[in-house]
């Protein structure tokens, strides 16, 4: 049984990615191909049931897929790009974002719902006020936006959200029309609601962020500092309601039920209840889903006497969730769930053993941490890699550190919550008890990602580069053992040794020239790669919502494989031009920066800032005029033709304008230079093959 549900996931799975690059029109007579192979050559050769199944599961995965996409899309597909008086109902509990409210909201037609959900992102700064599940809601001039960015789409389509709507919220009304809703979602919701004001109101604002995250499963408060901290330390699951978080509540259940001497048929009702209580209340998150199937699985098979085998119920749940939404084969937080709690299933015992018997840790608490930490970061560690470009070397030790702070700050907290939702006049007393705990476990989280090497950043070619190297090496070893065949031996010796020098040479081949233009929305930002050295040209425009440097600049260096940034060249002193680059030259490698010689008494403020910066991280500063240059190789060099020296320029009008040259291609960057500027230039060389036009294009 475990093998035919294996290989009907996998080839399902496999499937849903093919599905994409198969048109609509297309998938049926694809799949009936495919169902017609199987048929025929189950006929004619009588293969094993393995064959036909997986051709028969990779149909249903592309059937299936293409199906809910069509459904879901259906209904509203018509009003892309057109405004439209709509009417739409709340689905699930806003999140906050900024400045801005996102509603999951289902499309009304006919007084019914209709369609996959649409993100409904509303501008609150006119009348503050929030929309609760089940509320009805009219939009004036709303404009259904599809997700067109392909990294976009499939991250929006993994957790179920199949178009956006963005609008000001005085083009929003409750509707007079009513539709029925949950009677128990929406008192689960209106539990949330009550327990969520009461950490508010009680704590202080990061510590009520940290416990609304692991009790309800709600993240939209926590800092990106805090965040960063538990990322960087390999904490980051703590964040996020999973196996463990059902695992430590239910032991509670069991233990306060051992303690009354009731009977097991009692308590296995009640947990499952539970389970069902946390998908509603966490708003169905696909780690809680998978734990909480699990658990049922479990709690079923105690209830019926039948033995329980976790490697089935994993599948099961995985089969369960790509079931209702296929895409969440995309959901990197479904991923990391599934895959860590299969690295657990397979290797913790193995682990267990080996630190019991070779390296004497025979303490329970020591070696169950370390084994369940260290077989989880089997399968975590490629998908942290290829999906957020870092690994976190120092998650096994954090873990160890973090686990028993976070069992009793998850107990406390709970109790925390319940007393908020029933005795609130008694919340003081546990305030201080949540308060400190909350405070230890940051502090273990802040420490430990400052701890030198805590994380890596490392580019997806690079991992997968490192990664056939070690795969090859690795297989070499295995076929030199398994077999005495000196043929066998030849070949597995010479394919190694293909994907080695491959390998290399790929890690060593910087002999190119890139020029990418980031989008960094309002600013500029360019991105110049040739013979081994970097230059970004301006760093974007940053706010106290976002900033540009952490959220979008670097990760696309990261990705790129690009550890430091040879010359940083920020064209004028206007924030939508250098804010990025403030940002990277506290937290990322600039060797060199060059800025405008010239400046405007309006921008000196902003000046003496990226001055002050660069000394405080002791970057050399250069100040460049006409005929200034770098020199990047034989064939490549950056040349600047204005501002000119003694001149008095506005503040656009000061802005550097170079052009790289390479290999005969050349790019002029022109900042913001303006009429006024561009006259005393237009006689020079600036003809260029590319142009990035000023005022950001």
């Amino acid at each position: 049984m475990r093998k035919y549900l294996a290989l009907f996931l996998v080839f399902y799975t496999l499937g849903i990615v093919a599905s994409p690059f198969i048109s609509s029109e297309l998938t049926i007579y694809f799949s009936l191909a495919f169902i017609i192979t199987s048929v025929i050559v189950v006929l004619i050769f009588k293969p094993k049931m393995y064959f036909p199944m997986c051709i028969l599961s990779l149909a249903v995965g592309i059937l299936f897929s293409t199906f809910t996409f069509v459904y879901n899309e259906a209904p509203y597909k018509e009003y892309y790009g057109k405004t439209k008086d709509i009417t739409v109902q709340v689905v699930k509990p806003y999140e906050k974002e900024g400045g801005k409210y996102i509603y999951p909201v289902k499309y009304v037609e006919n007084g019914k719902r209709k369609g996959g959900t649409i993100l409904l992102s509303v501008d609150n700064s006119y009348s503050k006020v929030i929309y609760s599940y089940g509320q009805t809601l009219d939009i004036i001039n709303a404009e259904i936006t599809p997700y067109t960015d392909v990294k976009s789409k499939f991250y929006h389509l993994s957790n179920g959200e199949y178009a956006s709507i963005f609008i000001e919220d005085f083009n929003i009304s409750n509707s007079s029309k009513t539709l029925k809703i949950s009677r128990i979602k929406s008192s689960i919701y209106a539990f949330r609601k009550i327990a969520a004001r009461a950490c508010d109101d009680h704590l202080p604002k990061d510590v009520s962020a940290l416990v609304r995250a692991i009790t309800l499963g709600d993240k939209g408060g926590l800092s990106d500092d805090v965040k960063d901290d538990f990322s960087n330390s390999g904490l980051s699951h703590i964040l996020a309601i999973s196996g463990l978080h059902l695992s430590l509540i239910l032991g509670f259940l069991s233990a306060f039920f051992d303690g009354l001497k009731k009977k097991k048929y009692i308590l296995f009702p009640i947990q499952i209840v539970f389970c069902l209580f946390m998908i509603i209340l966490t708003g169905g998150q696909y780690s809680v889903i998978r734990a909480s199937v699990m658990y049922i699985i479990m709690a079923l098979s105690g209830m019926f006497y039948r033995e329980y085998d976790s490697l089935t119920s994993l599948m099961a749940s995985g089969g369960l969730i790509a079931f209702l939404n296929p895409y969440s084969v995309y959901n990197t937080g479904f991923l990391m769930s599934f895959f860590a709690t299969l690295g657990i299933i397979l290797f913790s015992k193995r682990i267990s053993t080996f630190l019991k018997e070779k390296l004497w840790i025979s303490n329970k608490f020591l070696n169950d941490s370390l084994s369940i930490s260290m077989s989880a970061q089997i399968f975590i560690i490629p998908i942290t890699a290829l999906s957020f470009n870092s690994i976190q070397l120092i998650s096994v030790f954090s873990n160890v550190l973090a686990a028993p702070v976070f069992s009793f700050l998850l107990a406390v907290a709970i109790v925390y919550i319940i007393i908020a939702v029933t005795v609130p006049l008694c919340l003081p007393i546990f305030s201080g008890v949540v308060y400190f705990s909350s405070r230890i476990l940051m502090a273990i989280a802040h420490y430990t990602a400052k701890i030198p090497y805590a994380s890596i950043d490392i580019s997806q070619e690079a991992f997968l580069i490192k990664f056939s190297i070690v795969a090859s090496l690795c297989l070499a070893g295995w076929v030199f053992k398994i077999t005495k065949s000196s043929a066998e031996r030849i070949i597995s010796l010479i394919l190694s040794s293909v994907v080695l020098v491959t390998s290399l040479f790929m890690m060593t081949d910087k002999n190119y020239s890139r020029v990418s233009f980031i989008d960094v929305g309002q600013g500029d930002c360019t991105l110049v790669e040739t013979s081994g050295k970097t230059v970004l040209v301006d760093g974007g425009n940053s706010n106290d919502k976002y900033d540009v440097g952490r959220y979008k600049i670097k990760p696309y260096l990261v990705k790129r494989g690009i550890s430091s940034i040879d010359y940083a060249i920020i064209t004028h002193y206007h924030e939508d031009h250098f804010s990025g680059i403030l940002y990277l030259m506290k937290n990322f490698k600039i060797k060199t920066l060059i800025v405008s010689g010239a400046s405007n008494p309006d921008d000196e403020s902003n000046k003496s800032l990226i001055l002050k910066t660069a000394e405080e991280m002791k970057i050399p500063v250069y100040f460049f005029y006409e005929k200034d240059a770098v020199k990047l190789s034989d064939n490549a060099q950056f040349t600047v033709y204005s501002p000119l020296r003694d001149i008095t320029y506005s503040s656009n009008d000061e802005s550097l304008v170079v052009k790289f040259t390479t290999n005969g291609v050349s790019f002029l960057f022109t900042g913001d230079i303006e009429k006024s500027g561009e006259s005393k230039i237009v006689d020079k060389d600036i003809r260029a093959d590319v142009l990035k036009v000023p005022h950001h294009g």
